[in-house]
């Protein structure tokens, strides 16, 4: 599997990436509960979304009912570390794709998206 040049695959970021060292707790408190304004259409009721993984705890994302989740995914990604492409989400047994929203996926506020890492292989 060929990857973009300048991407560095999610296990590669976690190499490098120490909690014993203060950059590494100081990332990893900023990204526990936090919480992301992203743009709202005019007049759109918001919705509150938990977006969680085991070792970066959760994001809160405040957005759109009618929003594309993609934004919301792409953003716990480039806030985490993750590569996008590596990352699986997961709500109420479902895969999120990008063009879901929450409208569309029966979501209400404070529901939690779990992220998760490709696997590959048996």
């Amino acid at each position: 599997m060929e990857r973009s040049a300048g991407k560095v695959s999610t296990m590669e970021r976690f190499e490098k990436f120490s909690f014993s060292s203060i950059e590494g707790e100081r990332r990893l408190a900023a990204t526990m509960e936090s919480l992301v304004k992203l743009t709202l259409k005019e007049e759109e009721e918001p919705i509150t979304l938990q977006v969680q993984n085991q070792r970066y705890g959760a994001i809160y994302y405040r957005t759109g009912r009618t929003v594309s989740l993609g934004h919301v995914l792409r953003d716990y990604c480039e806030r985490t570390g993750f590569v996008y492409e590596e990352m699986r989400f997961i709500y109420d047994g479902r895969r999120v794709r990008e063009t879901h929203t929450a409208q569309g996926l029966e979501m209400e506020d404070d529901f939690v998206i779990d992220a998760m890492s490709e696997q590959i292989g048996g």
